[in-house]
């Protein structure tokens, strides 16, 4: 099965949701609306065939960013 493809602001998006942070702490910190944020989640969310954004983290986290990244 192909790796899924993430957009740069999904993989900010990923970092933030990496870190606990809710959305309107996201948005703030990437300058977008809340709205955004949860479109950029659920599209992450559906390429890795995640019921929620815990899951969407654990899946993307050792195949996309790394076992070793720290923020």
């Amino acid at each position: 099965m192909d790796e899924p493809r993430f957009t740069p602001r999904e993989i900010e998006t990923l970092k933030y949701l990496q870190l606990g942070d809710t959305n309107k702490l996201i948005a703030r910190a990437l300058g977008i609306s809340e709205c955004t944020v949860k479109i950029h989640i659920r599209s992450i969310m559906r390429k890795v065939h995640a019921s929620n954004r815990t899951q969407a983290v654990m899946r993307t986290r050792v195949n996309l960013l790394g076992p070793e990244v720290q923020f």
